[in-house]
């Protein structure tokens, strides 16, 4: 797996993009395209799930993505959960009246 450091790097750069995105019109779509090659089993797998729930080869690929990346995100803030739950201390933290008034 990767370190902390890692997604942190990554959700930084991503956020700085979603803040300075300027969309560039190279195509007529409206989404950009990406292209995947998979192996004959995993696109059974996925042309079954897609027919069962009525997608797009497509918009299962997208949703399954989008799964995964979320999943990360979570193993990502797991991991900085557990590095502040160390270096926590009840001495030096704010109470709910410091912080809320």
């Amino acid at each position: 797996m990767f370190s902390l450091d890692f997604y942190k790097n990554i959700f930084e750069a991503h956020i700085f993009k979603l803040k300075s995105f300027t969309r560039k019109k190279t195509m007529p779509i409206e989404n950009p395209r990406i292209h995947i090659v998979v192996e004959y089993s995993l696109y059974g797998m996925m042309h079954d799930i897609a027919q069962a729930e009525g997608l797009s080869l497509s918009a299962l690929a997208c949703n399954l993505i989008r799964e995964a990346l979320e999943l990360r995100e979570d193993v990502a803030l797991s991991a900085l959960t557990e590095v502040r739950e160390k270096t926590f201390s009840r001495k030096k933290s704010l109470s709910h009246k410091q912080v809320w008034g």
